[in-house]
């Protein structure tokens, strides 16, 4: 099972922490621009990291996040720029709540745009969503943009189990990996967390046996890949966790 990284905000602290991985791994990295994509992939000399995917993310008052109420001329832009580099979307709704009123008239021409660009990308496309994977919300989730069906868009589903924000039992845990396994086999991944605190600063913190809890069940469904967020609380003590399940 392999297993990546999130980092939302890269620094030369955090890229500090990639010196305590001898394994294989993979890393998403935040930036506001392909340039500054490109500036950061450059510094990372780390022979283990195999691969480094691209994570735009916007400025607050955009929204942040991607979604069908970011401005149409920002996602155009985006679109037009983009280098064809592997890339993860972050779908969740946006920071700036006063988007959902005022970009209301853009949605759905907003949700065409989204949904053919990921259909059309020709590299590799990540989409970082919420849970659950079925059910009513799960259908809500796809009316309003927020999730991508790989058998529908040839993209690969990071759902976001961060049990230290949620409480989410192991029983419905493992249903949930269970399920998205069998309809979607190596194109569903999964995010878990957090190990640091992420935009909010307030975000609680897994503990390490968590982690290794969370990995172990992740292993035992045949997970092909898991991403923690973030590189940044790595440390000795989920370095050993991480090390005890990919013996």
């Amino acid at each position: 099972m392999l297993i990546s990284f999130f980092e939302e905000f890269p620094s030369d602290e955090s890229f500090e922490k990639l010196k305590l991985i001898d394994f294989p791994t993979k890393l998403y990295i935040a930036a506001i621009s392909i340039k500054e994509f490109t500036e950061i992939k450059n510094k990372i000399k780390n022979k283990n990291v195999k691969q480094v995917i691209y994570w735009p993310i916007l400025p607050i008052r955009e929204g942040y996040y991607f979604s069908p109420w970011v401005r149409t001329r920002i996602l155009e832009r985006f679109f037009k720029n983009i280098n064809n580099e592997p890339i993860m979307l972050d779908f969740e709704l946006p920071r700036n709540r006063k988007l959902i009123l005022t970009q209301s008239f853009s949605f759905f021409k907003n949700r065409y745009l989204i949904r053919k660009f990921i259909k059309e990308y020709k590299n590799e496309k990540y989409s970082a969503e919420y849970l659950p994977e079925k059910g009513f919300i799960s259908n809500q989730m796809k009316f309003f943009g927020l999730s991508y069906s790989p058998i529908v868009y040839g993209n690969k589903i990071i759902k976001m189990f961060y049990r230290s924000l949620h409480y989410i039992n192991n029983e419905r845990f493992k249903e949930e990996l269970h399920y998205g396994r069998i309809l979607y086999k190596d194109n569903f991944l999964v995010g878990l967390g957090c190990i640091d605190t992420g935009i909010n600063k307030t975000e609680k913190i897994l503990k390490p046996k968590q982690l290794e809890e969370d990995l172990k069940i992740c292993k035992n469904l045949k997970v092909t890949e898991v991403v923690i967020y973030r590189l940044n609380g790595l440390n000795q003590d989920y370095l050993r966790k991480i090390k005890n399940i990919n013996q």
